[in-house]
């Protein structure tokens, strides 16, 4: 995955934080739609 090529990403300075940003996002919404159902 070249996160590099991503636009949002030039938000974040460091890719791995990206990385993380995009984990805890994916995480939360599991945990909504967990919630939810």
């Amino acid at each position: 995955m070249e996160l590099h090529n991503v636009p949002f990403t030039g938000i974040v300075p460091i890719p791995g934080a990206a990385l993380l940003f995009g984990s805890g996002l994916f995480g939360i919404l599991a945990i909504v739609k967990l919630r939810r159902s």
